[in-house]
């Protein structure tokens, strides 16, 4: 999107647009502050209120749980970075660098922490962190983009066979 049409969807002439935003960038820091802003509903007070739980299943439930409410919240932010992603856009670096890197490197700190405790087999935790991320997230774009998933299988139901999977794959 032009900051041109971009100005014209929200009403204002693109010189106002620029003196709200000097540059295409703070927009893109606007847009990401406010995607991380509403996400932080989703979470809650991530990484901390999460990490104190002692329980790998109520954990995991929690962090998957969020993932997925995410999605269903925030289908027009989601459709916003698969578009700048796919387009290989500057916005999806900057949103990958500033929120994305974060929750990685928190879930991933989680199950190193749970490795080191011999809770969990030695596994590569960012991988695992990606693996898990990923399966849930594929899950909350099925059920929001493309509006299956939860058609066939309640969501409670789902959550609860994505994180039996995980645990039961990475558990000593």
């Amino acid at each position: 999107m032009t900051t041109r049409e971009l100005a014209q969807a929200v009403g204002v002439s693109e010189p106002v647009l620029y003196q709200h935003f000097p540059s295409k960038r703070d927009l893109y820091d606007a847009i990401i502050e406010t995607i991380v802003e509403n996400s932080e509903s989703s979470f809650g007070d991530w990484p901390d209120d999460l990490s104190r739980l002692s329980d790998d299943r109520e954990f995991f439930t929690a962090v998957a749980s969020g993932i997925i409410h995410w999605h269903e919240r925030h289908r027009v932010y989601l459709r916003l970075l698969l578009f700048s992603a796919l387009e290989g856009h500057e916005f999806s670096e900057m949103f990958f660098e500033r929120h994305s890197v974060h929750f990685v490197n928190a879930l991933a700190d989680h199950i190193r922490t749970r490795v080191e405790a011999g809770a969990f087999r030695c596994v590569d935790p960012l991988l695992a962190a990606h693996l898990f991320i990923g399966v849930t997230a594929h899950y909350g774009i099925n059920c929001s983009v493309f509006q299956q998933g939860k058609v066939h299988v309640p969501r409670d139901a789902a959550i609860f066979t994505l994180v039996d999977i995980f645990l039961k794959g990475i558990q000593a």
